[in-house]
């Protein structure tokens, strides 16, 4: 995962930019099994291109149980 692409502010996890998704689920994983779950994603979408990051970020709150409510665009 790229250094500075991610930064947590209390449960808040916010993209600055393209992370792999498999990498972005480990971490989630890791955060809710060490008892400090993210529960708000925050993507900084200047950078999106197209869906697909988009797209899989959904399935990937869906595979958590968070509601796709939980991620917000910005910018």
């Amino acid at each position: 995962m790229r250094e500075q692409a991610l930064y947590r502010a209390d449960d808040v996890l916010f993209i600055l930019s393209a992370v792999d998704t498999e990498d972005l689920r480990a971490l989630l994983s890791a955060q809710k099994a060490a008892g400090t779950p993210i529960q708000h994603l925050s993507v900084y979408a200047p950078w999106v291109h197209d869906n697909n990051f988009l797209l899989g970020t959904k399935t990937l709150l869906e595979s958590l149980s968070l509601s796709e409510d939980k991620l917000r665009l910005r910018g």
